[in-house]
């Protein structure tokens, strides 16, 4: 049986629990701005007990930080869920996402797959860079809906056409640099084909070494003409 002191500490941890709840009702209603309605808080032993859910993941963060900010709330346990919004579906979130990846500027959108499932954005297809690849998933990440981002982006790191001559330009620098400007440049897939005219096979094999030493070339077809 309970000693009368064991009542009375009982009696003092439950008022002190009421108060803290009374304290983090509060402070929920003032950082969620009318969403507190759909978090439930009870608090037991000092333990602040979150539940219920939220559209949006910086809510529940919010909810989270406003609860351990109470004085005397020794811990929070958060069960709070995300749910989406009733104008977020999976095709909605799927059209934004394309819109943000058809407006970055560093991105060619074409060559990038996008799919959303349970608001969980899939990305695929190619890029030349890891800059590229790192943007466009850092892009999807600020669509509104998006809970997270998965990405098999490949990079090919394959240089453009005019990148590429702007590199034999420099590797011609010192003997046939107008030369070097006219040698054509193809590409098809990983593939490079060089044509034009050159006064040496030295210069047609620097041609070639050229591009062959390029990030995401394979192959090197050289058509180059020694006059």
């Amino acid at each position: 049986m309970d000693s009368p002191q064991s009542d009375l500490h009982h009696e003092a941890d439950a008022a002190n629990d009421a108060q803290l709840l009374r304290d983090l009702r509060a402070e929920l209603q003032r950082v969620e701005a009318g969403t507190a309605g759909d978090i439930h808080a009870t608090v037991l032993h000092g333990v602040a007990i979150l539940s219920g859910s939220v559209p949006r993941e910086n809510m529940k963060a919010a909810a989270r930080s406003a609860a351990r900010g109470v004085p005397g709330i020794e811990d929070v346990c958060d069960d709070i869920r995300i749910r989406p919004d009733d104008d977020e579906t999976d095709e909605n979130i799927l059209a934004r996402v394309r819109t943000m990846l058809a407006i970055d500027a560093t991105l060619d959108a074409n060559r990038l797959s996008a799919s959303v499932t349970d608001g969980r954005a899939a990305l695929s297809g190619h890029v030349e860079w890891p800059a590229q690849a790192s943007a466009a998933v850092a892009a999807v990440r600020r669509v509104r809906g998006v809970r997270d981002v998965t990405s098999t982006i490949h990079v090919d790191g394959l240089p453009s056409p005019a990148a590429m001559r702007a590199r034999l330009v420099l590797s011609f620098r010192d003997a046939a640099e107008a030369a070097a400007a006219g040698i054509d440049v193809a590409i098809s897939a990983r593939s490079v084909r060089l044509s034009g005219t050159l006064k040496s096979n030295a210069d047609r094999d620097l041609a070639e070494a050229t591009i062959r030493a390029l990030p995401g070339v394979d192959e090197v077809e050289n058509r180059i003409v020694v006059e």
